[in-house]
């Protein structure tokens, strides 16, 4: 899994990738450009594919255990695959005034955001706790 956290225009996330109880890698990079969507992904990336190839369709069918965020010039969405029984894609927009977090460590960094945090510093923290959210912080302005 991993952790993306989204405040004041500021996209983090951690680079730990896992199978698992086992670290495979700790500088796995979580966004990726395709098509003209910046991606930030979280969920099994052996789903990463899938979901990237179904977001674009109209009507997709089931696209792996998947959250994202994604930004097309400059609109934030947030997007999740759908169940097995619903297929397809889940999408809605976000307001760029609400912090919000994703993934494995999202709890922990969203209660640091609500404490002050910036989405950096809520990665850091998410780090302490969540088993699954390690490596390098990297980070973009959106």
């Amino acid at each position: 899994m991993t952790t993306i956290a989204y405040k004041n225009n500021m996209i983090a996330t951690d680079s730990r990738m896992t199978a698992g109880g086992i670290i495979i890698n700790d500088m796995f990079e979580k966004a990726i450009f395709r098509d003209g969507v910046l991606f930030f992904l979280s969920g099994y990336v052996h789903d990463f594919d899938k979901f990237l190839d179904e977001y674009f369709k109209e009507a997709g069918s089931y696209a792996g255990n998947i959250s994202a965020i994604t930004v097309k010039k400059g609109v934030l969405i947030y997007a999740c695959a759908a169940d097995k029984e619903e297929g397809g894609i889940w999408k809605s927009s976000m307001d760029r005034s609400v912090h919000t977090a994703l993934g494995s460590g999202s709890s922990f960094a969203i209660a640091a955001m609500d404490h002050g945090a910036t989405a950096i510093e809520a990665i850091e923290y998410a780090m302490t706790r969540d088993v699954f959210t390690g490596g390098k912080v990297f980070h973009y302005e959106v």
